[in-house]
């Protein structure tokens, strides 16, 4: 009897959900659906919470790397093909250190997660930057999120490239425009980290000057702003003061399945980040496939989601004016609001995670599928 090709899943998977996880329990999800056997498949959870807040010189945080470290290798022994999904500093240095299995005939694949590893390239030192391109290049594949990134690493000479977007399950039901909801109410929704380079400060003080501006000018409008997602920085809060009586909530962190009521009730979602490594955001792609225009930064791969007045607006990083006019347009145009939702809605479905999770598992030669 033929032996089965045994693969090893390493990547983050929730809870907690965020950027890195949703996505890799989605995948996961999909194969274990979809594949003939699950006992092909092998999955080793990476999950230590936001490395992006850990220094991994933090003695703690180095015997849990090491303890990681050592449990990959362990796994890989006996595996013919490894992927690894993560952020763009985990997937390098696991990504690295698994090379040692490349002359045994091992594949290994990258994916990984973020908009910026040109970025993070161009901030290693110069002799570190030569080996981390070098070593791309023997892996069987490295995904990435973004055209973007994928041109960068190209032009560096990166081979075996491959873009697939971030994606979502998209909600079953996408009548937008059906709410029954007083016309003078407008409902603004912000999901993600609470922290200044998310734009969330700027997103306040741009919405505070849009209520100033409304009463000014003797328009009738009850405007509110829910801000979802884990608060990293509680100086944006204490920075306004009795900030809810004036329409601002700050909800904290919710699980992603209680937030499909907060996207059906509002009406514009706002995401002025300029966040380093910001990729395709998974909130900007749950908001349109609600149908919700959406306001963003022209801001690193932001663009390759929204097209200025065709499924939403752009307006300039750490710009409150800008991001205001954007609001303020949105807010006395009902029209514009239903062309620019509804361009949205279509557009999302290039982020369905069913197709993206097979276009993922062919990429990475998982082929034994159900027949359909």
């Amino acid at each position: 009897m033929h032996k089965k090709e045994k693969t090893l899943l390493i990547g983050p998977y929730p809870p907690p959900y965020h950027g890195t996880s949703i996505p890799f329990k989605l995948f996961c999800d999909y194969l274990n659906n979809n594949l003939l056997s699950s006992d092909e498949l092998c999955l080793l959870n990476t999950q230590t919470g936001d490395k992006a807040l850990i220094s991994i010189f933090n003695p703690k945080t180095s015997l849990k790397l090491v303890g990681l470290i050592w449990r990959i290798l362990w796994r890989s022994l006996s595996k013919k093909k490894i992927i690894v999904f993560g952020s763009q500093r985990f997937v390098t240095t696991i990504g690295l250190i698994l090379l040692i299995f490349k002359p045994f005939g091992k594949e290994i694949h990258l994916r990984i997660n973020g908009g910026a590893y040109d970025k993070y390239l161009e901030q290693q030192p110069i002799f570190l930057r030569k080996i981390i391109i070098k070593g791309l290049s023997q892996f069987s594949s490295v995904v990435v999120e973004t055209s973007l990134v994928a041109s960068k690493l190209k032009n560096l000479g990166v081979k075996r490239l491959k873009v697939c977007p971030n994606y979502r399950v998209l909600p079953k039901k996408q009548n937008k425009f059906n709410k029954k909801k007083a016309q003078n109410k407008i409902f603004f929704l912000y999901t993600g980290v609470v922290r200044r380079s998310k734009g969330c400060l700027e997103l306040v003080q741009a919405f505070l000057d849009l209520k100033r501006w409304l009463n000014t000018n003797k328009h009738n409008y009850d405007l509110t702003l829910n801000i979802y997602g884990p608060i990293y920085d509680t100086k944006i809060i204490e920075y306004f003061p009795d900030i809810e009586q004036k329409g601002v909530f700050f909800h904290g962190n919710i699980d992603p399945h209680l937030l499909k009521k907060a996207y059906e009730e509002a009406d514009i979602f706002v995401f002025p980040s300029y966040w380093k490594t910001e990729g395709h955001s998974g909130a900007v792609i749950e908001a349109m496939s609600y149908g919700l225009p959406v306001i963003a930064t022209s801001w690193r791969a932001n663009s390759e989601l929204i097209q200025n007045k065709v499924n939403g607006l752009l307006c300039k990083p750490r710009d409150v004016t800008s991001l205001f006019e954007c609001m303020k347009l949105l807010v006395l145009d009902k029209k514009m609001r239903e062309k620019l939702g509804n361009a949205a809605l279509d557009f999302s479905k290039k982020f369905d995670a069913k197709v993206i999770c097979k276009d993922l598992a062919s990429n990475f030669k998982l082929i034994s599928f159900k027949k359909q």
